[in-house]
């Protein structure tokens, strides 16, 4: 009986390895079947059962504790919202920000021993995403008339005379922006790419990748999904990569001067960012966003950027919602009706939400949900900091830029990626993750 229990409990093992291995190749793909690969995941997390004897530590509760009031917010957000339905699936979207850290904290050893597959399995997930969507953008470019074949990359006979690289640019091309992601809009997928990408550096950075094959391979890799990025055209893709960029000689410095040296390091890149935007140039264009909220109607930047018009109308619902939100399942609403008082008809017509996380979390559950939003990423990243965990501050400064352009916690694609990685970096108490490298 012994003999048979411990053949079950490898079996299981393995067969949850594969199962997590699963669910992380399928984030970058069709949504529709990511919720079966993340039951397969939990169903084989739980049939192994013992959970009180698999999480022998559980760190830096702090943080699972912003989670927590994140989610227990969303949770009585339901004793006051006009639609219940809309309501159960918010909660139901948030789920992970509970049981994640549970999950990955009693992983089984053949989860934790082999983590870095986990991270070679979600990049391949990416190049193979990346891949049919390429392909997808050439089929239905493929144009045959007269037995002969043409690629019409332009959306519109109109540009027939328009390049590639100009329709790229414009968004309108089969190989652009929302017609080549096929699966996540272009935001999302351009934070997969951009994260995988950090993680193949990674990989290279702690001696993982050694051979010159491997090597090769991974640069090529990374110089694809950089072009991948810029056919996205996610503009906040491209100003997250630039951060990222920013922020790997950050890293490499902090992790190789003096602790004494990197703090006036830090204050110099500071002051050297708050020179850039006192720059006459930048400073009319922030005078022009303070003239926008001053008067909506009259600027014409407010008139042409709906973003624009969907931050301003979130503040405008916050100042009459300021301690405990609409509620996220009313938010949207609440927006429409503002958008139809200050004549916004696209974002209108379109009932757009917030299209910024932080003003979304603040108008939807107000301040103290907007404060533990704000604690989760602070504390993450002093912890990314002090642990050196180089995977968990990109991943947090990728999150905390597009979070500025995105309602990203309101999508599976989202939340999910967000609550697996943090999960895994921080509470599956993989000592690696931690140690310095360089």
């Amino acid at each position: 009986m012994n003999s048979f229990y411990i053949k079950y409990k490898t079996k299981l093992s393995q067969i949850n390895y594969l199962a997590t291995l699963l669910f992380i190749f399928w984030l970058p793909l069709k949504d529709d079947f990511l919720p079966v690969t993340l039951a397969f995941w939990i169903l084989t997390w739980l049939l192994e059962g013992n959970f009180k004897g698999r999480i022998k530590s559980f760190p830096f509760k702090l943080l699972y504790l912003s989670m927590l009031v994140y989610f227990s917010l969303t949770v009585i957000s339901l004793f006051y919202t006009r639609d219940l339905q809309v309501g159960f699936f918010q909660v139901q979207e948030k789920l992970s920000m509970v049981f994640f850290p549970i999950f990955l904290a009693g992983s089984n050893q053949k989860v934790k021993q082999n983590y870095k597959n986990l991270l070679y399995v979600f990049v391949v997930g990416n190049f193979v995403a990346s891949l049919y969507c390429l392909a997808n953008a050439f089929a239905t470019s493929l144009v045959i008339e007269n037995g002969s074949y043409s690629l019409h990359h332009y959306m519109d006979s109109y540009y027939v005379n328009y390049s590639f690289w100009e329709m790229v640019n414009l968004r309108y091309s089969h190989f652009s922006y929302t017609y080549l992601s096929i699966f996540k809009h272009p935001s999302y997928f351009s934070m997969y790419i951009i994260f995988s990408i950090i993680i193949i550096i990674y990989l290279i950075r702690i001696g993982h990748i050694k051979k010159i094959w491997a090597r090769s391979l991974g640069i090529f890799c990374m110089l694809f999904f950089i072009f991948m990025l810029y056919l996205l055209q996610s503009r906040a893709g491209i100003i997250s990569f630039a951060a990222v960029l920013i922020g790997i000689p950050i890293m490499e410095i902090k992790q190789k001067m003096k602790k004494k040296y990197f703090f006036p390091v830090l204050i110099i890149i500071v002051a050297f960012i708050y020179f850039i935007f006192s720059n006459s140039m930048i400073g009319k264009s922030v005078s022009g966003l303070k003239e926008s909220f001053n008067n909506p109607k009259g600027f014409s930047l407010m008139k042409s950027d709906i973003r624009l018009q969907s931050w301003y109308t979130s503040i405008k619902v916050i100042e009459e919602n300021f301690w405990f939100g609409t509620s996220p399942a009313n938010l949207t609403q609440e927006l429409t009706n503002k958008y139809n008082l200050y004549g916004f008809e696209v974002a209108k017509k379109e009932q757009l939400n917030a299209h910024n996380q932080y003003l979304e979390t603040f108008a939807g559950l107000g301040v103290f949900g907007f404060l533990s939003l704000m604690f989760f990423l602070i504390y993450g990243v002093s912890i990314s900091l002090k642990k050196n965990n180089y995977l968990l501050f990109f991943l947090l400064l990728i999150f905390s830029i597009n979070f500025l352009f995105e309602s990203m916690l309101n999508r599976m694609a989202g939340v999910l990626f967000l609550m697996f990685f943090v999960s895994l970096f921080v509470f599956s108490d993989i000592g690696e993750f931690d140690k310095k490298t360089g």
